[in-house]
């Protein structure tokens, strides 16, 4: 019986499209088959990169997969490498970042800023991320994976009375792909080199009308509704996708992991290496004594000395024995400043410093420990602002949607300066080292004008904003007034910083 010319074309569809899957199949065992022939280990390359390509790109595609995958390993298995990152993370996003509005209009910026604070622990799609999480997930994703993208996604106009919601949902590197054809990096760029679509990879397989497998297929998203955070550490003009900034660290780590597992076998080897037995003298001149050996036939028959010496495995001595171990003598004096030394290697690259790492001032001064400090807050502090620029596209896409859907009105002066989204980031500062000297020396710099309050507190607070500060302020004392309190600035019994301590003849006068 004859079949319908549907059912024809539909069969024909289906063996073209297994033909082409079979063809790519095909072509990604031969590119396989090419890397394996010549790629060599990155120790033994005598170039830098790792196959010929365009020279817009560092490494190829599958070779930035294989770091990034190396680089996730790494911080699923290893202690330290987890550490270096979560230590990095911890100062340099800390709790979040907290928005000021420099729009120039005191009650619009509060009324944003107040906005913000009840709709930014929302803006997670999966609705499992608060936004200090947020901010620590793009972190870590871009520092690990080498990119991380941010999908902003409009929500539905709600019914009236309702606000209209705004979403973000993070886009792991990986899922960056073209399915098609993957030894592509997943952007389509414009002539100037800038994205214009990025190609996700389906989280589910594809599926006709009647629910019949389909060729999988990238979905395209436009570069304006993609936030793309990457690390560039070569810092190569034309890179298309970002690397690992684990990378250069890799093979530092494996080095480090053998040298400590290869020693923690020989401690668990040489714990207890033998024992010594000893017996002093007897009166006689004996070694053993009379009461100690005997000589008696044995099962041939023949005549043997005997010593009890000890009383089983459990050392139970009788007088005049001695039992000396010979204790392992490994690790030796030496092994602990050379494990330091190579995490303080593996921390220089990744602006860590060892002190930092293990929270270990002891062999340094107070001198010494600022000035470690002091270095590496520069590299914390491009962390914070790199982190705030996908930060700001996330708020941007956010305050337009309020403006359009929410009934957030600028007032005119600001909307004629273009200062609407005008904001900066309250990122989180470090604490003090030695407060004492340390807020004596801040009090100096704003008695002579070369600092203020806000810098400050920037640079020690916890995400904290001056003008929060001084209502805070305000209101304690409001509140200790009633209480028939005064709350003052300085140390008990000290005086204010910066005021002269009071005399006599001041309160005569």
């Amino acid at each position: 019986m004859g079949q319908s010319l549907d059912r024809q074309l539909t069969q024909a569809q289906t063996k073209a499209d297994i033909a082409a899957l079979g063809r790519q199949a095909a072509t990604d065992k031969a590119y396989q088959l090419h890397i394996n022939k010549n790629l060599r280990n990155t120790r033994k390359r005598p170039r830098g990169y790792t196959t010929p390509g365009p020279a817009k790109r560092d490494m190829s595609e599958r070779d930035r997969l294989t770091a990034m995958a190396k680089a996730r390993q790494k911080v699923a298995e290893s202690p330290i490498v987890s550490g270096m990152i979560q230590t990095l993370a911890a100062n340099a996003v800390g709790m979040g970042f907290k928005l000021a509005m420099t729009s120039g209009d005191d009650d619009y910026n509060r009324e944003v800023e107040q906005r913000w604070k009840l709709a930014k622990d929302k803006l997670d799609i999966r609705g499992m991320r608060s936004w200090g999480q947020l901010l620590r997930l793009w972190f870590f994703r871009r520092f690990i994976d080498g990119d991380v993208g941010v999908w902003k996604i409009p929500g539905k106009l709600p019914e009236e009375g309702e606000p209209a919601r705004s979403f973000l949902q993070t886009i792991e590197s990986h899922r960056i792909k073209d399915v098609e054809n993957p030894q592509d990096s997943g952007v389509l760029f414009d002539r100037f080199g800038r994205p214009k679509t990025f190609l996700l990879m389906p989280t589910a397989d594809r599926k006709d009308a009647q629910r019949r497998p389909l060729p999988p297929k990238s979905r395209r998203i436009k570069a304006t509704d993609m936030i793309f955070y990457a690390n560039f550490p070569g810092e190569r003009a034309e890179e298309e996708r970002g690397t690992s900034n684990l990378l250069q660290n890799l093979n530092a780590f494996t080095d480090l992991e053998q040298i400590i597992e290869s020693m923690m076998d020989k401690v668990k080897k040489e714990a207890l290496m033998g024992i010594k037995f000893g017996m002093e003298s007897a009166e006689n001149g004996s070694i053993f004594g009379s009461d100690l050996e005997e000589t008696k036939a044995g099962e041939d028959g023949k005549q043997r000395k005997h010593v009890n010496v000890v009383q089983g495995m459990n050392f139970h001595l009788r007088p005049g024995e001695t039992v000396e171990p010979f204790e392992s003598k490994s690790p030796n004096g030496s092994y602990d400043p050379f494990i330091k030394l190579m995490l303080r290697m593996n921390g220089t690259n990744l602006g860590l410093p060892l002190e930092v790492l293990l929270y270990d001032w002891s062999g340094t001064s107070y001198s010494g420990g600022r000035m470690i400090t002091e270095s590496a807050k520069k590299q914390w502090r491009i962390d914070q602002r790199d982190l705030g620029i996908p930060a700001s596209k996330a708020f941007e896409f956010w305050i337009a949607r309020e403006i359009k859907h929410n009934g957030l009105t600028p007032p005119p002066k600001v909307l004629t300066k273009r200062l609407a989204w005008a904001h900066r980031w309250v990122t989180p500062g470090w604490p003090y080292i030695d407060p004492v000297k340390e807020v004596t020396a801040q009090g100096q710099a704003l008695a002579l004008g070369l600092t203020s309050h806000q810098n400050e507190l920037d640079e020690t607070g916890n995400g904290e904003d001056f003008e929060d500060l001084m209502i805070q302020r305000e209101k304690e004392s409001r509140i200790a007034a009633t209480h028939g309190q005064t709350l003052f600035g300085g140390m008990p019994g000290q005086p204010i910083l910066g005021t002269p301590p009071e005399t006599e003849e001041d309160d005569e006068q």
